[in-house]
């Protein structure tokens, strides 16, 4: 299997859960920053691995964050008066009287 972004391939302790079970069925896993595939022997590919997982875990909770303040964003604007480019009534149709 080939990671393209390990920053967001896995959060915060994904990798260090997942890659046992590839690593018992046989599934290598490439990761281009730590140069090809991941070795299960290899502190420094869990330690990048590691650094990644945090990286996702902290754009999670960003896009968490933002996301959930988005409503109250919204609701704000559309409380603000708007200034209308037409003048009141001017759309109402003409209506003879008498």
């Amino acid at each position: 299997m080939v990671v393209g972004e390990p920053h967001r391939a896995f959060c915060g302790g994904q990798y260090g859960l997942t890659f046992p079970v590839f690593d018992h069925y046989g599934v290598p896993l490439w990761v281009p920053e730590v140069g090809g595939p991941s070795d299960p022997e290899n502190e420094a590919h869990d330690m990048i691995m590691s650094v990644f997982g945090g990286l996702s875990k902290g754009e999670r909770n960003r896009i968490r964050t933002r996301v959930r303040s988005s409503p109250t964003i919204r609701a704000n604007k559309k409380s603000e008066p708007r200034l209308s480019s037409t003048r009141i009534g001017s759309s109402l149709p003409n209506v003879a009287l008498g």
